[in-house]
């Protein structure tokens, strides 16, 4: 936690554990540590020096957001999935801390999930366009490798085709992924650990600014049309 450049994060006490479980007095919560600012919260073969760098814009880098909120992207994009504290579950679902249940969901999330035979369910859409152009570079081949009809709805939503270019583009449509629910099997397929190296290569994250959403934006244009789902009666505030 000191290696945080904005020195706003510290370790979460007894005491504020204490006050998260009260709040959930039936569920089981286990803790578990993340590096957020060294060793393998970084890309490999980057430096914290070079990183610090390329947040303030040298390079060629996009400036912005400091590291933990790039480390955190890089997190939500298929680092935490492959974590081994997954390995007993099927599916996880995405709550931050200041994420909220409006009301009880009307059935368990999880089972829907199962009994639908969905990788990824999510409320509504975003807009964000910071490294787009990097991030359809990396990918683009991976999107478009399947040109079945069963793979081109939600390709149509997040995509456009360029005349200028003459090819297909995509346009920084997202999934607002603060919340979402996703089988864990998907994030540990060989084709998105390719796709999570060949993103690591590139210095996405720390480098090009390129957030999470986007990058899960790109993993439902991967999936079927029939195995994503927007759910916006969902009670997530």
């Amino acid at each position: 936690h000191h290696l945080d450049d904005t020195g706003e994060d510290d370790v979460y006490t007894k005491m504020d554990r204490a006050l998260v479980e009260s709040w959930a007095p039936h569920s089981k919560i286990v803790w578990q540590e993340i590096n957020m600012y060294s060793e393998d919260a970084l890309e490999p073969g980057t430096t914290r020096e070079q990183i610090m760098a390329w947040r303030q814009g040298e390079d060629g880098a996009v400036a912005g957001r400091n590291i933990g909120y790039q480390s955190m992207c890089r997190l939500w994009s298929g680092r935490l999935q492959s974590m081994s504290f997954l390995d007993r579950h099927d599916y996880y679902m995405r709550m931050d801390n200041d994420s909220l249940l409006k009301s009880k969901p009307q059935e368990d999330p999880f089972l829907h999930m199962h009994n639908m035979s969905k990788l990824y369910l999510w409320r509504r859409n975003a807009h964000d366009m910071h490294g787009v152009q990097e991030l359809w570079q990396v990918t683009r081949d991976y999107v478009m490798k399947n040109n079945s009809l069963s793979h081109k709805i939600i390709r149509k939503k997040f995509t456009r085709y360029d005349r200028n270019r003459n090819s297909t583009v995509y346009g920084g449509v997202q999934p607002y992924n603060n919340f979402h629910i996703s089988k864990v099997s998907f994030w540990r397929s060989s084709t998105w650990q390719q796709v999570m190296k060949d993103m690591d290569e590139r210095h996405l994250f720390f480098k090009y600014r390129v957030g999470d959403a986007n990058v899960h934006a790109i993993a439902l244009m991967m999936m079927g049309d029939d195995e994503c789902k927007i759910e916006k009666t969902f009670p997530y505030a």
